[in-house]
């Protein structure tokens, strides 16, 4: 018989044996005790909202909009995006919102094979220049080359 049965044996043995003393007997009836289902873990109070504002698949001023099913905006809201090439230095770009739509978020993600860049990279502007504007400056310290994504959320916005 190998170390492994043996160990399995002598630990099944001593399981069964403390199971008919008063310690084992002890144990096992705080063990049959279940926790009644906590009130309020069942949904949490803040599940359903983000810094005080609900989300909804038809959102109205100060709701968050839901993506559907096909991951896409609700009608109304668009994505803009924008692949920019960087070299070393200083890389300035400028995304509009389309058609009168003001520009609600911006972002930015390096192509998967400059992953290893982003130590190098640093984005030192991204913010709104106006309604419909979004700037991004990304610095690169070395001389490699690149593409880095930018993104902005557009949307018909009504006051």
């Amino acid at each position: 018989m190998s170390r492994l049965h043996t160990g399995l044996w002598a630990a099944t043995l001593v399981v069964a044996l403390l199971g008919w003393t008063p310690l084992g007997q002890a144990a096992g009836t705080s063990i049959a005790k279940v926790v009644p289902f906590a009130k309020v873990a069942g949904f949490a109070k803040n599940a359903g909202a983000l810094n005080g504002h609900a989300s909804s698949r038809a959102p109205t001023a100060g709701q968050i909009p839901v993506l559907d099913t096909n991951g896409a905006l609700p009608a109304g809201y668009q994505q803009v995006t924008k692949q920019v090439p960087y070299g070393e230095g200083v890389t300035d770009n400028r995304l509009d919102c389309p058609g009168g739509k003001s520009v609600l978020a911006g972002g930015w993600d390096l192509d998967p094979k400059d992953k290893n860049q982003s130590d190098n990279l640093t984005v030192f502007e991204d913010h709104p220049t106006s309604e419909s504007e979004w700037r991004f400056k990304v610095r690169n310290t070395t001389g490699e080359t690149g593409t880095v994504t930018l993104y902005i959320t557009c949307a018909s916005v009504t006051s």
